[in-house]
């Protein structure tokens, strides 16, 4: 009989009093800012804020017992149960965090707590990091992703984004640019259409080739549940552009999950790992990942499920679908200035703000999770992982406390790496802890409220964001150096061959016109410079119009040749047009020729293996009735022993009986020998004397 203790109250320590006043302060300190619950206040002082959910049991978890009991909105108790070891010397335990979230707090509870004040603070131009931490099964991906009825942290996040956003987007797509340095470029409304065009025949050219066969499993889109909260904290006086990337973490490599590169000879994607690198402001980013500008929220989730589909999950004894990997979801929001009706002031500095929003692999013990080869080795990788990031956390601590700068390992890892700096302050640092009550999950659990109530310990000092200069595109650099020449020739005495060759002159007939007031007209040499003057600038004028007619022909010239030119061309690409479309048909006859090839061969491999099925199957019948006729031939065998004896026994008789017949004629020839002895005897003893008789009769005897 397993004995049984009284659950002992929870005592909250001094400590532990003293970090619950503390939350409760500043959660009232923050509770001015525009309404948004949970805002960070205008100190330059910030707790990492840490939230802590608890899951539901499942319906057809075998033991209904938990071992987590929430107290209220910023407390939570754990009892060890009676499988713990704790279970004798220890007693329950209570965490104190900035929210509290019970089994029965929805998915849009969650987002106005915890995800809500980071999005306030990407819109005013500040950056943001959340994630999601616990052991496997603890329901991670469900809060950051959710599902389309309920949509997550994540899927929240966009929509308010764009709903507070929508009416003050960029005009036209592509007129801002990454330019693969974790920056951007600025593009005028030619460029933006050239690059729209370019794209749309890039899908239509995706669209007859490998597209065609991806999957298509995408869920639909069309009938989610949206959020419709809208933050009115936007510039009204400024253009907006929402940018996103996804990558993961991946057994120490970072792959980026919406790289659409493919295999040459399969045609199926292909990842390759992406290495971090830090940009000209001392950010750290994946140098090369594929950033999109996204305009709605349905296509920003398309792009985040077609990411979804590449990356890593697996099954394991505890999770139907197990993370094997950390997730990164980026969302950047570049804020610039308009100038004139749908550019861009490039001259004018911009703010670039950005949201990541982390799934982190769960926790795991190969013991419960029954983890092997690949998956062993997953396993391994994840808990280092996060056992860097709890030894990064414990440096902080420590270097905090004792006024040190100590080395912190950001290196070991290539997760803390990336967000070494926001841990530096350039963002707010939120954490959900997702735990899961069952009491099997109690020691797991325990380590993971202990980390968590040590990582919101830890004090960010905020740096407040930097504006950027916009980087000019290639063709704007060229644009702007013409612009400039001209604007230095116009103004100064500049020799023409010192300019550009390949820009256009700036044509002036000459200085100012002179004075001509009316005092003058008498004066002689007045009249001879202005005279002097007017010849000039005829002569100018005539030099100008010979040109202009000069530059006129030879542009007519270079017009016909590029036409007789483009006439060469449209030829030549009617030709290679006509070639590509037999080409393709023939490589359309060699696909249906290898489709039936490989449906013949599937055919016939069927028949191979079902005469090889069938040929087992004889052989097995062969085997059998070998034995049979092996046993047949054995009690045939012993038959014919038997027969054999019992034809020797009969013989035997035989030759006895036989011989008994032969011996009885004899036997009555003896008889009869015997008694014509006998005869003969009494015949001789009646005729003999009587001592004859005697001797014949002791004869007889």
């Amino acid at each position: 009989m397993k004995p049984v203790r009284m659950k002992t109250p929870a005592r909250p320590t001094a400590s532990h009093q003293a970090r619950l006043n503390r939350l409760q302060s500043r959660e009232l300190d923050a509770g001015g800012l525009d309404g948004v619950e949970g805002a960070p206040t205008s100190s330059a002082v910030e707790d990492v804020a840490v939230f802590c959910r608890v899951r539901p049991l499942d319906d057809n978890d075998p033991n209904p017992e938990r071992c987590v009991e929430v107290i209220d909105e910023t407390t939570l108790q754990i009892v060890p149960p009676q499988s713990s070891r704790a279970f004798y010397n220890g007693k329950a335990t209570q965490f104190a965090f900035k929210g509290v979230f019970d089994e029965e707090s929805s998915q849009k509870t969650v987002f106005q707590r915890a995800g809500l004040p980071l999005v306030q603070e990407l819109l005013d131009g500040k950056n943001g990091l959340l994630f999601t931490y616990g052991v496997t099964g603890s329901g991670k991906t469900h809060t950051m992703q959710g599902s389309t009825d309920d949509g997550g942290v994540m899927a929240r996040a966009i929509d308010v984004i764009f709903n507070s956003v929508e009416e003050r987007m960029v005009t036209r797509k592509f007129m801002l640019v990454p330019d693969h340095t974790n920056d951007f470029q600025i593009n005028s409304v030619v460029d933006a259409v050239t690059l729209q065009q370019r794209e749309m025949h890039n899908e239509m050219k995706a669209s007859r080739g490998y597209s065609t066969r991806s999957n298509t499993s995408n869920p639909n889109l069309s009938g989610r549940s949206a959020d419709d909260t809208k933050l009115d904290s936007v510039d009204l006086n400024c253009y907006y552009a929402v940018f996103i990337s996804y990558c993961e973490i991946y057994n120490k490599y970072i792959y980026d999950l919406l790289e659409d590169t493919r295999d040459i000879v399969t045609g199926r994607p292909k990842l390759s790992s992406k290495i971090l690198r830090e940009d000209a402001h001392g950010n750290m980013y994946v140098h090369g990942a594929t950033e999109i500008e996204v305009r709605s929220p349905k296509e920003a989730l398309e792009a985040f499920y077609r990411g979804q589909k590449r990356r890593r999950v697996a099954e394991t004894h505890l999770n139907h679908e197990s993370s094997r990997s950390h997730s990164v979801f980026n969302i950047r929001l570049v804020r610039c200035s308009p100038a004139g009706e749908d550019e861009i002031d490039f001259q004018k500095p911009c703010v670039v703000s950005q949201l990541a929003l982390v799934d982190l692999a769960g926790s795991e013990r190969t013991n419960r999770t029954g983890n092997t080869g690949d998956r062993l080795r997953e396993a391994g990788n994840i808990n280092n992982s996060l056992m860097n990031l709890r030894n990064c956390i414990e440096r902080l601590r420590e270097n905090q406390k004792s006024g040190r700068s100590g080395n912190v390992p950001y290196r070991n890892d290539k997760m803390t790496h990336l967000f070494r700096n926001y841990f530096e302050g350039i963002g707010a640092v939120k954490m959900i802890v997702c735990v899961n009550p069952r009491v099997a999950d109690y020691d797991e659990t325990v380590n993971v409220l202990q980390f968590a109530e040590m990582a919101q310990e830890i004090e960010i000092e905020r740096v407040d964001p930097i504006a950027r200069e916009f980087a000019m595109t290639p063709a704007r650099q060229r644009v702007h150096q013409a612009y400039q020449e001209a604007m230095n020739k116009a103004n100064t005495e500049v020799d023409e061959a010192k300019l550009n060759p390949q820009l256009s002159p700036i044509y002036s007939l000459g200085p100012p016109f002179p004075d001509i007031s009316s005092t003058l007209l008498d004066d002689e040499e007045a009249l001879s410079a202005l005279s002097r003057y007017l010849e000039q600038r005829v002569a100018t004028r005539n030099t100008l119009i010979q040109d202009h007619q000069m530059k006129q022909e030879s542009f007519r010239h270079r017009l016909v040749k590029h036409e007789n030119e483009l006439i060469v061309l449209r030829e030549e690409n009617s030709r290679l047009k006509n070639g590509w479309d037999n080409d393709k048909k023939r490589m359309r006859e060699l696909e249906s020729r290898l489709v039936n090839a490989e449906s013949a061969n599937t055919s016939l491999q069927r028949r191979v293996d079902a005469f090889c099925e069938a040929k087992v199957v004889l052989e097995n019948e062969l085997d059998e009735k070998e034995l049979e006729l092996r046993h047949q031939a054995k009690e045939s065998h012993k038959a014919v022993r038997k027969l054999r004896s019992q034809l020797s026994q009969e013989q035997d008789k035989g030759h006895k009986r036989s011989f008994e017949e032969a011996e009885e004629p004899q036997q009555q020839f003896r008889g009869v020998g015997s008694r014509i002895a006998e005869m003969e005897a009494r015949t001789t003893i009646t005729f003999a004397t009587p001592k004859q008789a005697a001797n014949n009769k002791k004869f007889r005897v």
